[in-house]
């Protein structure tokens, strides 16, 4: 066998293992892919009846013991997965396209449970349900919108539902808004907006977001005024009227446990709060 016959066979072997190796690797990644596909459907599955549990729980318990932050909060890192399955696979792949349907089940009964608790024990919930379309720019960049926002308003619910997919319950939830303009299209408190809109419209249509802004960033302020004067203190904040915004801090000792409570004023030209009251208590 001469040199150039040797030469063609080793390159055709190489050619043909490189080959081999791709397909393997191309193989493998896709039921990577798959798996992880089918992983996210259990865990939207288990979600769903969860959710279902902690419905029939809220609905039983007394408000006192309901606050905001009781409600679940996953659904914006199962969107996230949701739109990486939508990446990776397109939007037309069925396990994607079954995936999204287990994803708007689960958000209309989180919609759902979110008002069930906001009417029963009288919680501002601020939410905004989204209907978006494929092969839309505009919906793309309300998208973009609707997540700026949620960074911006980490409490801010976002159910986002797509009007393409051949699914009962998304046409029924649609329906009751009488959707039929041309996405996106977004409800805020039970009134209809169509067409892109950008943050500081939203916001205006929400005023209690930057109002509940304002007020995290001030209880967050009382709270620094006052580590800053007793820097080893656990504070809880109480409550605020106006202008007023009461604490509870506590130091340790070695028999009991001191606490002051503590009123803070706060001057919104200089932007600062100063002590109106210090009291002094003892938890036995």
């Amino acid at each position: 066998m001469n040199k150039s016959r040797k030469k063609y066979i080793i390159v055709f072997i190489i050619t043909i293992s490189i080959f081999i190796a791709v397909f393997s690797l191309v193989d493998f990644l896709d039921a990577k892919k798959r798996q992880n596909i089918s992983q996210l459907q259990d865990r939207i599955t288990v979600d769903l009846i969860a959710n279902e549990t902690q419905f029939d729980l809220l609905k039983n318990a007394p408000c006192k013991a309901i606050n905001e932050a009781i409600l679940s909060r996953q659904l914006g890192e199962l969107g996230k997965k949701l739109a990486y399955a939508e990446e990776t696979q397109g939007v037309r792949n069925q396990s994607v396209v079954d995936l999204k349907k287990y994803y708007s089940l689960l958000q209309v009964k989180d919609y759902l449970l979110s008002q069930e608790v906001s009417e029963k024990c009288d919680i501002q919930i601020e939410s905004i349900i989204y209907f978006y379309e494929q092969e839309c720019n505009d919906c793309i960049k309300q998208g973009y919108v609707l997540s700026e926002l949620k960074k911006k308003y980490p409490w801010l619910r976002i159910y986002s539902f797509d009007r393409n997919l051949d699914f009962s319950i998304v046409e029924t939830f649609a329906g009751l808004y009488d959707i039929s303009e041309t996405a996106p299209i977004i409800i805020i408190n039970e009134k209809k907006y169509s067409g892109f809109k950008t943050v500081e419209e939203i916001e205006e249509y929400i005023p209690e977001l930057i109002e509940k802004k304002i007020h995290e960033e001030r209880v967050k302020g009382g709270e620094e005024s006052i580590q800053k004067k007793y820097p080893s203190a656990d504070i809880v904040f109480v409550s605020h009227t106006d202008q007023e915004y009461s604490y509870r801090v506590f130091e340790e000792n070695e028999q009991d446990v001191e606490y002051l409570d503590i009123d803070l004023t706060y001057d919104e030209a200089e932007d600062n709060f100063s002590f109106s009251s210090e009291k002094l208590g003892k938890q036995e």
